[in-house]
């Protein structure tokens, strides 16, 4: 262990809000996984969601074990991108399910959902993970091992 640059209560802060944020949206996956196609988005969010609310695991960790707390950006890349594709995938499908209820407005959505509903959920769900992928790979292709961050 190293000496501490993070204090006691910054650290208890950063354990407890993830972990009260990570068994929350644990239940809303496994509550509203049922039928309706906005449900299986608004799950996926709190999925993308506990992925991104692992990064304060990772911050705290890397605070820990690090001799100057201080990482290679590509190792830092490297921990931090599950988080942050979980933040893509989350935030593009936020903008889907606002999508989804404007459309449920209209006459025509309830044929669409019900003759095409698999169709609709994936072509929903497609481009956030497609939003989530581009960016991850981004982000590794610009990865420096010259650099701390």
């Amino acid at each position: 262990m190293y000496p501490d640059l993070v204090s006691l209560p910054y650290r208890i802060f950063y354990t407890i809000f993830p972990t009260i944020s990570i068994i929350g949206n644990t239940l809303i996956v496994y509550t509203t996984v049922r039928s309706d196609s906005c449900n299986i988005l608004i799950a996926l969010i709190s999925v993308g969601d506990v992925l991104r609310s692992s990064s304060h695991y990772i911050m705290i960790i890397s605070h820990e074990f690090t001799e100057r707390h201080q990482l290679r950006y590509d190792f830092c890349v490297y921990w931090q991108l599950l988080p942050m594709y979980g933040c893509f995938f989350s935030s593009a499908l936020l903008l889907n399910v606002a999508l989804d209820r404007l459309l449920s407005l209209q006459k025509f959505y309830m044929i669409v959902n019900y003759q095409h509903k698999k169709l609709y959920t994936i072509a929903l769900i497609l481009p956030a993970f497609l939003y989530a992928t581009i960016m991850s790979a981004w982000i590794l292709a610009n990865a420096n091992s010259d650099e701390y961050a």
